[in-house]
């Protein structure tokens, strides 16, 4: 084979343009995302492109609002680190995830090669960020990622979540999370959109599309309706339910017709998320009518007639009909003392 000058000359070229190519590619910057499982009620991280369409294509996964600029994995360039992802397998149908720094990553494939850990699974590396100094961050990656911990419990399973901004981080340590502080740095970052407020709908109390006129049997007091509109109703609840409930920060934005009722939308304010143990995490909140809680008061109870004991309250469970009224549902059904329930 033969050379001339004009070949020898373009090929080292070409290969350097090739080189640079790749160079600018894995110094490219990657964009981190943070998601929120609803349904686990956990967050998730994610620098792949990929993943993120896929994500924002599923209900049960929403954006929080929280990015950073990161770079890819490989070739990131002189004082970056690359960040393992491994998920956890916590249950069949739930699982979590650990994203860390390469020397986390080697104590956790440690334990799983020692068999310490097994439902540890290798999820490959994500991006690449510069390690934080005696928890600070160096004058090329000024934004501070700090990351809380939820431990493992039979509601909800152990998750990490990463903040953009101190007033998240401490948001978390609010509710509980434990502060693990600065873990890396990013180029830039931008913290979690903003909980909406409900606050508006304090002043909608006692605001009643058919107000009530009288006196309440259970209070002996008149009633405090005033006219309003259903829309007024909906607005005190949903202020009420962000007031008052447990889990009320994972409620989530529940939509509503002009016609849907009050009951029906109350409904809706619960959280869908799924507990670790097994089956939804909210399986205590209910409504009922005000009728309903007066005639309660008023002595008059709604039930089957039957009240039940527990022999044993921990599996294998055993409950018996403890007392069965005369003449109530449970007795016309044929339900006697002693019975015992075999399954459900």
């Amino acid at each position: 084979m033969s050379f001339n000058r004009r070949t020898l000359f373009v090929l080292p070229v070409a290969a350097l343009w090739s080189a640079l190519a790749s160079f600018a590619s894995a110094q490219s910057p990657v964009n981190v995302v943070e998601y929120f499982n609803v349904r686990a009620n956990s967050f998730f991280l994610t620098g792949r492109v990929s993943e993120q369409t896929a994500l924002d294509g599923i209900a049960d996964f929403r954006r929080t609002g929280t990015t950073f600029t990161a770079r890819a994995a490989t070739g990131a360039g002189a004082g970056y680190q690359p960040v393992c992802r491994y998920r956890i397998q916590v249950t069949a149908s739930l699982s979590s995830h650990f994203y860390g720094l390469p020397a986390d990553c080697q104590i956790v494939a440690n334990a799983i090669r020692d068999g310490i850990v097994t439902n540890f699974v290798d999820e490959g590396l994500d991006f690449a960020v510069e390690p934080a100094a005696s928890g600070a961050c160096p004058a090329t990656s000024t934004a501070p990622i700090r990351r809380t911990l939820r431990s493992g419990s039979p509601v909800d399973s152990p998750n990490h979540r990463y903040t953009a901004s101190i007033a998240d981080y401490e948001d978390m340590l609010v509710q509980g999370w434990r502060g693990e502080n600065i873990v890396f740095c990013a180029n830039s970052a931008t913290p979690a959109t903003p909980r909406q407020s409900f606050a508006a709908g304090e002043s909608k109390k006692n605001l009643c599309e058919a107000p009530r006129t009288g006196i309440s049997p259970r209070t002996g007091l008149a009633y405090p309706d005033l006219q309003g509109v259903l829309r007024d109703e909906k607005d005190w609840i949903r202020y009420w339910v962000d007031e008052s409930y447990l889990w009320y920060r994972e409620v989530p934005n529940a939509t509503t017709s002009a016609f849907e009722n009050t009951g029906s939308y109350f409904g809706k304010l619960k959280t869908p998320a799924n507990a670790a143990s097994g089956g939804l995490k909210d399986r205590f909140s209910f409504s009922t009518s005000t009728a309903g809680v007066d005639n309660t008061n008023a002595g008059l109870i709604f039930g089957y007639g039957v009240k039940w004991s527990a022999i044993r309250s921990s599996a294998p469970r055993e409950w018996i009909a403890g007392v069965v009224d005369v003449g109530s549902p449970a007795a016309l059904a044929g339900v006697t003392r002693g019975d015992k329930i075999i399954s459900i």
